[in-house]
């Protein structure tokens, strides 16, 4: 038991260095905030790591992944897949478009 208790102090620590370092500047859960890319979220939920496993990023199909968690932009991902095999991806300035409409410096829809 005090090799687990060891182990857990070390990792807290370490987490504590995340910050300090400059890695992330909000760390809590398994979320973490970049300044360079505005955020990542980590989870280990079924449809996320089945993605992750089949070595495939999750495919952007709709401007609706701006508005769900990463569980529910995984599960649509791999409906839209298995309806549609062949649909394409939207285009990079469609899917910039609508994340600086509702999150850009001159945000002007939605939150």
């Amino acid at each position: 038991m005090a090799d687990f208790k060891t182990l857990r102090e070390q990792a807290f620590e370490a987490n504590l260095e995340i910050p300090k370092r400059g890695l992330a500047i909000y760390t809590w859960g398994n979320v973490s905030a970049f300044d360079s890319t505005g955020g990542i979220t980590h989870t280990h939920s079924t449809f996320a790591t089945a993605w992750a496993q089949a070595g495939r990023g999750v495919p952007v199909f709709g401007t609706t992944h701006a508005d769900h968690g990463a569980e529910e932009i995984c599960k649509m991902a791999f409906l839209t897949l298995q309806i549609n095999p062949d649909v394409s991806t939207l285009p990079a300035h469609i899917i910039n478009k609508h994340w600086e409409r509702k999150h850009g410096p001159n945000a002007y829809y939605g939150q």
